[in-house]
């Protein structure tokens, strides 16, 4: 079975890119829970290790849970503003998954007005979102 992709929003033929689309578990063991896992340890692997868990890559190969990988509040805090627009805008995104309020807060500051503004965000990052979204079920 070939793998696809976490988003089914597009359905485009293959294009030549740099990027390749993000993969979901096989159907055998996918659920709600597990694909929201794997999308959001895809996400955090996107964004940088050192803003979850406890920012090491040990604990990110290990981790077998989301909440192995929870956003380390204080350090997206005090790196958000050197971030670049694209990375504050997915960062704040994966963290409002995490904590409604506070993702809600970084959004703002990262100029997000509606959903549109997630645009910016390049095709994996934008599959990532898809997928937690497709497969949230509450944290």
């Amino acid at each position: 079975m070939k793998p696809s992709s976490i988003s089914q929003l597009s359905r485009k033929p293959a294009q030549k890119s740099l990027q390749k689309p993000v993969d979901r578990p096989s159907s055998e063991i996918c659920n709600p829970a597990v694909a929201f896992f794997f999308a959001w340890k895809r996400g955090v692997e996107l964004a940088g290790t050192r803003y979850f868990g406890d920012g090491t890559q040990d604990t990110f190969s290990k981790a077998n849970c989301r909440w192995d990988l929870r956003p380390k509040m204080r350090v997206i805090n005090n790196n958000f503003e050197v971030l670049t627009e694209q990375e504050r805008v997915f960062l704040a995104a994966l963290v409002s998954f995490f904590d409604t309020d506070r993702g809600s807060s970084l959004l703002e500051q990262a100029g997000v007005r509606g959903l549109s503004d997630l645009g910016l965000l390049n095709v994996e990052q934008r599959d990532v979102i898809a997928g937690l979204i497709m497969h949230n079920h509450d944290w």
